[in-house]
């Protein structure tokens, strides 16, 4: 069984995850923490290391990055 919850926290993305199986009744319990940045952010940083953005997109079906509703940011682009 896995028992997750997320919450969004000081900037970051944070998940508490429990896994029980069958097997072993003991649950095992990580916590995941992942850093929110702005497309602008992602944008100077992506500048800053020489790679050149070709598109952002807002799921796995190529949708327009929108930043109030999407819910990815999924970058495409090329190392000149």
């Amino acid at each position: 069984m896995i028992d997750e919850s997320r919450r969004i926290e000081d900037g970051y993305v944070k998940k508490d995850i429990i896994l029980t199986t069958k097997n072993d009744s003991t649950p095992r319990q990580y916590h995941e923490r992942v850093k929110l940045y702005s497309l602008e952010a992602f944008r100077e940083m992506i500048e800053e290391a020489g790679l050149q953005l070709e598109a952002v997109h807002g799921s796995y079906e190529d949708e327009v990055y929108d930043a109030e509703r999407s819910t990815r940011m999924i970058f495409s682009g090329t190392r000149p």
